[in-house]
């Protein structure tokens, strides 16, 4: 049960308001929380539950994050697209040293009959065991890499050369 309040008097000096403010500082309001517990103080419990967060305070966190993602995507983003770059450069690399090797086993016979058509010339290396290690990778996937495109070609000294050019870059030489 609640305690009535006390009565105020009004006193000369001072105005009602300070009156009755010093009035209900001593007097706290209490209220039982429920049937069997005490009574308690309702200022004291509102300083120990306000351990949460404001919603400026959340909102500014959620905006700092917005901010360094905003800074960070595109150094990802560029990095993704030099390791995919890489990636494929590495395996031009590797079409190449494989032609080469098959060409020192062969007495300098260039595989599939000296085409550049990198898809016979990939059948060939596989049914001879050059590409070994990329028998599980379907021919579809080793020659395409990436948004981009293998060339064989040969040197004047008959060396192979195998490069690998993202698709797009060639229309940027050719406006250069």
């Amino acid at each position: 049960m609640t305690q009535p309040l006390p009565e105020v008097r009004l006193r000369r000096r001072g105005s009602l308001a300070t009156c009755v403010r010093s009035t209900l500082a001593q007097h706290t309001l209490v209220a039982p929380i429920a049937p069997g517990f005490p009574a308690s103080d309702v200022r004291s419990s509102r300083k120990q539950n306000a351990g949460g967060f404001t919603l400026l305070e959340v909102l500014l966190v959620v905006g700092l994050l917005a901010l360094l993602l905003w800074l960070v995507s595109p150094n990802l983003f560029s990095a993704y697209a030099r390791g995919e770059s890489k990636i494929c450069t590495a395996r031009a690399e590797l079409l190449r040293r494989a032609v080469v090797e098959y060409m020192a086993d062969h007495g300098g016979d260039k595989p599939a009959g000296g085409s550049t058509d990198l898809k016979e010339v990939v059948t060939e290396l596989r049914t001879t065991g050059y590409l070994d290690g990329e028998e599980n990778t379907p021919q579809e996937e080793l020659l395409a890499c990436g948004a981009g495109t293998f060339s064989l070609t040969y040197g004047d000294d008959g060396k192979p050369k195998v490069e690998w050019r993202r698709s797009g870059s060639a229309e940027a030489e050719a406006k250069k």
